[in-house]
C-alpha cells in the first residue's frame, strides 16, 4: 500500500536523520535528571530543525520525519520543538495573511522565532468557546490588551511554552466597539528574542512531570494586560480594522484549521506507534518459549498459542487498516485545505466531523492496542527497556490532547444527527455521510465475505445514527435542548464511533479494490482485512444483533472463524511487521531487535543502572546506619 516512490522518500529521509552527526549517537536517558533529559532532547530537536531547512523539505516530509516512528529516536522523551513545527508554523501559513506571513517566516525559519499554540486554559480545553482569555482592542492605540482574568483562565499545556518558545499564537475572546467576536488567534512575543526573559506582564513556565513526554516542555502563560497591535490578530479568516470596524470569517470554523490539521496528524502518529509495538510483541512471541517441551525437545513458541494469536495478530492487521483510513484523511484534508484557501469552505464542516471521529477512535484503538501488546509480553513488557509503557504513555496521551475524545465525538455526532435529520444541504457524491440518506445496504450476512462484512458495519452505524436523532428529536419535544442532548450523551458517542469505524472499514476496502498489485500482495491485503473485520464484530457484538442483522448462529461462526483466521495469518506475522521497515535503532526496544537476540539485551540493558556500579552502593550503608540510630 506505499508506493515505491513514497518508500524510496522515506529511506532516504530515514537514512538521513541516522546518519546525521548530532543524531546519530543516542544516550540513555532513563537515569538523567529532568534537566539533562531536556538539555538531551532539545539539543537533538534542534538539530533537527536544521536537518529540516537543509533538505528543504516539503509538508510531507516533515510530517514524516516529525512522526512518531523518528521522533523516538530523535527525542526519545518529547521533543520540546514539536507544537512550533506541527502547530504555530502552520498556523501561521494558514491563518496570517500574505503581509504577516512574509513579516514573520523568515524569522521563523532562521530560528529566531521559536513558537508555540496557546489555546487550552486551566479551566476549559476542547469547549472552546468557552475560553476565558481576552483580547481587546483599543483604537486610540491600535492596540489589543491581552488579558487573564484570574488564574483558571491561565494557558495550560502547550508544549515547548515552558522554557523554550518566544512566541505564541494565543487564541483569545476578541472584544470591539465592546461586542464579543468569538475566538481569534494572535502572535504574541512572549521573551525576550536577545535574553529569553520574560517580557512585562508575562508570566510563564512548565507545568511539571507527566505520564510520559515529559521534555515536551508543556508549559502555562499568564497575560496581565498585555499590549499586542493591531496587526499582530492573525487576518486571514477575520480582520479588526483600525477603526475597530470587524469582519467575520466566511465560515464559522475557518480558524479550526491548525486543530483540524493535528487531529489528522495525531491519528497517523498513534498508527506510527502502534506499528512500533506490533513489531516489539511479534518478535518477542516468536523468541519466547514456554510449556511443556514438544516432540522436538524444544518448548512451544508462545504466538502458537491461541491466545496469544488473538493478543498479537488483530493489532498487526489495525496497522494496515488504520493506516490506510487515516492516510486517506490527510489527503483529503490536502484537499479541503486548498479549497478554504481559494474560499470554498463547503467541505469543512465534514473534514471537521471526520478528522474529530477518526482522531477519536484510532487513539483510542492504538492504546488499547499497545497495552494489549505490552500484556503479550508479560513482566518483560513492563520495563522500560521494552519501550512498551513509553509507546503506551505516547498513545494515551492522544486520547485527551488536542481534543478530548468524548467532546470530539459528540461534536461528530452533532454532524451526524443535523445530516440524518435532513436539517443540511445533502452530502456531496463520495461523502462520509451519504449512507445516511441512502436505503440499508442489505447485503446478507455470511462469513467470509468481507463485503457482508463491511455491509454490517454499515448497518452498524446507521443504526445506531438514526436511533439517537430519532431519540433526540421526541425529547426535544418536550424538555429544554440541553437537557434532551444530556439524555441521550451515550448513544451519541457510540453512534459517532459507529460511524468513525464503517469510514475506516469503507476506506480500507476502497485502497484494497485499488490495488494493482500482485495476486500475493491482493490475498495478504483480505486476509488482513478479514481478520480486522471479525475482531471488530466480535468485540461489539450487541451491535450486530440489534442493529447489524446478524444473528445469535452468525455471531458463533463469525468467532471460530476469526480464530481460524489468526492460525492463517500467523505464519506470516513477522514479514508483515519487517514490512513496516522499522531499523532497529527506531524500535529501540530490548524485546524487537530484528536478530531476536532478547535475553543478552535485557542482561546488557540491567548492567546500566547506577546502582549496578558499586557492589555496595553507599547509600545503603548511610541508610542502614541511619535505622540503626
Amino acid at each position: 500500500m506505499v508506493s515505491r516512490n513514497r518508500s524510496q522518500v522515506k529511506d532516504h529521509l530515514g537514512s538521513k536523520v541516522l546518519n546525521h552527526p548530532e543524531l546519530r549517537n543516542t544516550k540513555a536517558t532513563e537515569y538523567m535528571s529532568h534537566e539533562e533529559k531536556y538539555r538531551y532532547n532539545l539539543s537533538r530537536a534542534t538539530a533537527m530543525l536544521k536537518l529540516i531547512d537543509e533538505e528543504g523539505m516539503d509538508v510531507n516530509e516533515i510530517s514524516k520525519v516529525m512522526s512518531h516512528t523518528v521522533s523516538g529516536f530523535t527525542t526519545p522523551d518529547g521533543n520540546p520543538l514539536a507544537v512550533h513545527q506541527v502547530m504555530f508554523v502552520p498556523t501561521l501559513m494558514n491563518q496570517a495573511d500574505d503581509d504577516q506571513v512574509s513579516r514573520w517566516l523568515g524569522d521563523v525559519f532562521n530560528g529566531t522565532i521559536v513558537g508555540t499554540y496557546a489555546q487550552t486554559e486551566l479551566s476549559h480545553g476542547t469547549f472552546v468557546r468557552g475560553l476565558r482569555t481576552t483580547a481587546t482592542y483599543d483604537p486610540a492605540s491600535r492596540t489589543f490588551d491581552l488579558h487573564t482574568p484570574d488564574v483558571s483562565a491561565a494557558k495550560w499545556w502547550p508544549g515547548g511554552l515552558g522554557t523554550t518558545a518566544n512566541h505564541a499564537v494565543v487564541m483569545a475572546q476578541l472584544y470591539t466597539d465592546g461586542q464579543p467576536r468569538g475566538i481569534h488567534p494572535f502572535m504574541v512575543a512572549i521573551r525576550d528574542r536577545e535574553t529569553h526573559r520574560p517580557l512585562p506582564g508575562i508570566t510563564v513556565g512548565e507545568i511539571g512531570p507527566k505520564l510520559g513526554q515529559n521534555t515536551l516542555n508543556n508549559g502555562y502563560l499568564l497575560f496581565d494586560h498585555v499590549k499586542v497591535p493591531r496587526e499582530n490578530m492573525l487576518m486571514r479568516n477575520a480582520r479588526v480594522n483600525e477603526d475597530g470596524s470587524y469582519t467575520k470569517p466566511s465560515h464559522q470554523k475557518a480558524s479550526y484549521g491548525t486543530m483540524v490539521f493535528t487531529r489528522v496528524a495525531i491519528a497517523l502518529d498513534t498508527v506510527d506507534a502502534l506499528q512500533i509495538a506490533a513489531t516489539i510483541a511479534a518478535r518477542y512471541s516468536i523468541v519466547r518459549r514456554q510449556g511443556e517441551p514438544r516432540d522436538d525437545g524444544q518448548e512451544p513458541q508462545i504466538i502458537d498459542y491461541q491466545t496469544q494469536q488473538l493478543k498479537v495478530l488483530p493489532h498487526i492487521a489495525a496497522c494496515y487498516v488504520l493506516r490506510a483510513s487515516t492516510a486517506r484523511l490527510w489527503e483529503h484534508h490536502t484537499h479541503v485545505t486548498s479549497e478554504v484557501r481559494g474560499g470554498d469552505t463547503a467541505l469543512l464542516p465534514e473534514l471537521h466531523a471526520t478528522a474529530c471521529c477518526l482522531k477519536a477512535l484510532v487513539t483510542q484503538d492504538c492504546s488499547e492496542a499497545i497495552e494489549a501488546l505490552r500484556l503479550s509480553c508479560g513482566g518483560h513488557g513492563y520495563m522500560t527497556a521494552s519501550r512498551l509503557p513509553a509507546l503506551y504513555a505516547y498513545a494515551t496521551a492522544g486520547a485527551t490532547y488536542e481534543g478530548e475524545n468524548t467532546v470530539l465525538l459528540l461534536q461528530t455526532a452533532r454532524y451526524l444527527v443535523k445530516q440524518a435529520g435532513g436539517s443540511h444541504a445533502p452530502p456531496a457524491a463520495g461523502s462520509a455521510v451519504t449512507y445516511l440518506s441512502r436505503p440499508a445496504d442489505d447485503t446478507p450476512f455470511a462469513v467470509g465475505s468481507p463485503a457482508a462484512y463491511v455491509a454490517a458495519v454499515g448497518r452498524v452505524a446507521r443504526g445506531r445514527v438514526t436511533e439517537v436523532a430519532a431519540a433526540l428529536q421526541a425529547d426535544r419535544q418536550t424538555m429544554p435542548e440541553a437537557d434532551a442532548w444530556n439524555q441521550s450523551l451515550v448513544q451519541l458517542v457510540a453512534a459517532a464511533l459507529a460511524h468513525g469505524r464503517y469510514f475506516v472499514v469503507r476506506e480500507f476496502a476502497e485502497v484494497v479494490s485499488q490495488q494493482s498489485s500482485s495476486r500475493a500482495i491482493q490475498q495478504m491485503l483480505q486476509l488482513l482485512f478479514s481478520v480486522y473485520l471479525a475482531h471488530a464484530v466480535s468485540r461489539a457484538e450487541g451491535d450486530f444483533i440489534t442493529y447489524g442483522g446478524l444473528t445469535p448462529s452468525d455471531i458463533r461462526l463469525n468467532r471460530r472463524h476469526l480464530l481460524r483466521l489468526l492460525a492463517e495469518l500467523r505464519p506470516h506475522m513477522i514479514p508483515l511487521t519487517d514490512a513496516f521497515d522499522l531499523p532497529d535503532r527506531l524500535i529501540n526496544s530490548t524485546l524487537g531487535a530484528w536478530d531476536g537476540d532478547v535475553y543478552r539485551r535485557m542482561f546488557e540493558q540491567a548492567s546500566h543502572s547506577p546502582l549496578n556500579t558499586d557492589e555496595v552502593p553507599a547509600s545503603f550503608h548511610q541508610a542502614m546506619l541511619r535505622s540503626k540510630l
